[in-house]
């Protein structure tokens, strides 16, 4: 009966882990939408995962999206580049953004709620 109840237990936690909501840190889709967003000058597609920290604005978008749109123009792919450092208060991604002229990455940090902090590119 012992075993039995520990087999069905292990199923439940097999089943909750499975069920369980992944992060957006580590979503390629949400990364690309980060990138389309500030291409396109408005972080409302976002908005809603956006942490109280995070300073980016619909006019740092804009100027962002105006400085790297002429420069790499349209965007190919949006991958995993590093997990970059992680505490107890944020975690941070760095994704490799290629586009048709070249690549750039995009560093997104985020809180301990799992809300995006920090937006910043390198190129």
């Amino acid at each position: 009966m012992t075993i039995r109840l520990s087999a069905l237990g292990l199923a439940v936690l097999i089943v909750l882990a499975g069920c369980s909501k992944p992060s957006i840190s580590d979503d390629p889709v949400f990364a690309r939408k980060v990138v389309d967003a500030v291409y396109a000058g408005s972080l409302d597609p976002i908005r809603d995962s956006l942490s109280p920290k995070c300073q980016a604005t619909d006019e740092w978008a804009k100027q962002m999206g105006d400085t790297l749109r002429p420069e790499f123009g349209a965007i190919k792919e949006v991958k995993l580049n590093t997990f970059g450092v992680g505490t107890a208060t944020m975690k941070e991604r760095i994704w490799t953004v290629t586009t048709e002229r070249s690549t750039f990455l995009m560093q997104l940090i985020y809180d301990e709620t799992g809300k995006l902090s920090s937006i910043q590119f390198n190129y």
